[in-house]
């Protein structure tokens, strides 16, 4: 049975999270499952190695933050993670990566606020961004995820649903 939910809430080496949307789905899923929410690092020092836990991590190039750390320590009944927009068409690339095996796997939109990034991070996304749209504006035909993505770039805003 489940019993903590864990959270990579922290860029690491910092005190702080890049946007807090896996912040805010952490909490929304805690308050409705009545389960405590760890940040990973606290978890570690506090939970029982192999305790059961839900775990959610935010996508970095389709990779769960914090996802490889956890699975040492515990044992994942679920695993939730936060990307930028419509993740679904890389579930698979996501598993691979990730060496996800029996683990139910959620993939959940975050939302883009470049305004809240700092650092390396903000620059690598101002980046991203330009590459990204000048590919998507490529096409004959934009998908849905595609329009949701250009969107994003114009609107800088949270997708998670509280």
């Amino acid at each position: 049975m489940v019993s903590f939910l864990i959270n990579s809430l922290t860029v690491p080496g910092t005190s702080h999270s890049y946007t807090g949307h896996t912040k805010d789905y952490a909490q929304m899923l805690g308050k409705e499952l009545n389960l405590p929410i760890f940040e990973l690092n606290k978890a570690i020092e506090k939970l029982e190695t192999k305790t059961e836990i839900i775990y959610l991590g935010w996508l970095k190039a389709s990779f769960i933050n914090g996802y490889k750390k956890a699975s040492k320590y515990f044992d994942i009944q679920m695993l939730a993670a936060v990307g930028m927009s419509d993740m679904e068409p890389q579930r698979n690339d996501v598993i691979k990566l990730n060496n996800i095996n029996n683990t139910p796997l959620y993939l959940l939109k975050g939302g883009y606020e470049k305004n809240k990034l700092h650092g390396i991070y903000k620059f690598l996304m101002q980046i991203m961004e330009k590459i990204l749209a000048s590919q998507i504006k490529k096409k004959d035909t934009l998908s849905e995820n595609d329009k949701e993505t250009l969107e994003l770039f114009k609107s800088n805003k949270s997708l998670v649903n509280r």
